[in-house]
């Protein structure tokens, strides 16, 4: 045992490979040939094969080299028909491209890697230390990526949970926009003055999401303001028919006219109509346009506010 560490390590500082691919079959071939060892200027220790050793180790080396190349040809070969049926399948759920391609891309990384390392085990490699330095490697990437990983998770959340799709106007914290991409990173929105805003998933994940398009009608609060010496029933009634005028509120469900609130100085008339999401900016125009025209054309006043002043007399 002595002497093949021996000539093992003689081999690798030879050939400059790491010991963990240095076999037994190398040794073997060591100990049945005579290895002439120098010793040069500089101290290096050096290891001269003839010709006929090096034959003689592949010789041995190909019972061992042809079932390694058959486990690899069959593997990826495997590995292909596995990640075509996972396709295959994906495609015939409700599962969106973006994350359909990211579990193919997954899973076929993983099997590539059991299939080379089941590989290099057959070839007599020790496989344990490339599977520990593997492991470290991942384990500082992923604590050098925190964030990105944290990224990443959040979208699969995003994409698998769907609180917003393509082009649906939402609110994510205090950010107002339409979507224009869910990524697995980022989410991109376009505000209503035309920016582009781009959002990491984790922070899109942990605030407080608002779908304005989800259910397909959203319904419009305006107040409009009269003064008290106005006539109430006549103010209702102009709006009634402001509303009858406007084809983009919905006639279902019915529209709401009602005295909101008695303020200090105006009666304040709520008035809720539905509309779909999309026309909602251009119906407020409209509403107060035409309400502030039938209000001046029917003597309704819109106060503002006022305050008397009372001087007391010595």
């Amino acid at each position: 045992m002595e002497v093949y560490e021996n000539l093992k390590l003689l081999h690798c500082r030879r050939y400059e490979i790491p010991l963990f691919f240095c076999n037994k079959v190398v040794a073997e071939t060591y100990i049945s040939y005579n290895v002439k060892l120098e010793v040069n200027f500089r101290g290096k220790v050096m290891a001269d094969l003839d010709g006929t050793a090096i034959l003689e180790t592949i010789q041995n080396f190909l019972p061992t080299l042809t079932p390694a190349i058959l486990i690899f040809c069959i593997g990826l070969i495997l590995v292909r028909l596995l990640i075509k049926g996972l396709d295959s399948i994906l495609s015939r759920s409700k599962v969106r491209p973006i994350l359909a391609n990211f579990f193919s891309t997954v899973a076929a990384t993983a099997l590539n890697l059991l299939v080379i390392i089941a590989t290099l085990n057959k070839l007599g490699i020790q496989t344990a230390s490339i599977i520990a330095l593997l492991g470290a490697a991942g384990l500082a990437i992923a604590l050098s990526l925190q964030s990105t990983l944290a990224n990443l998770a959040s979208g699969i959340l995003l994409i698998s949970l769907r609180p917003f799709q393509y082009g649906e106007f939402v609110q994510i914290g205090s950010l107002l926009g339409s979507v224009q991409s869910i990524g697995l990173f980022t989410t991109a929105l376009k505000t209503p003055d035309g920016k582009r805003v781009i959002i990491p998933n984790q922070k899109v994940f942990s605030s407080e999401i608002t779908n304005y398009n989800h259910y397909g009608t959203r319904r419009l609060d305006l107040t409009y303001s009269i003064a008290y010496s106005d006539d109430v029933d006549l103010a209702k009634q102009v709006l009634q028919d402001v509303i009858k005028e406007n084809p983009l509120i919905l006639e279902s469900p019915e529209p709401l006219i009602a005295v909101g609130a008695l303020a200090a100085h105006s009666v304040d008339l709520l008035l809720q109509v539905w509309t779909e999401p999309a026309n909602v900016r251009t119906l407020t125009y409209q509403l107060n346009e035409a309400v502030l025209k039938a209000f001046h054309k029917n003597g309704l006043n819109i106060p503002f506010p006022q305050l008397d002043v009372h001087l007391a007399k010595n």
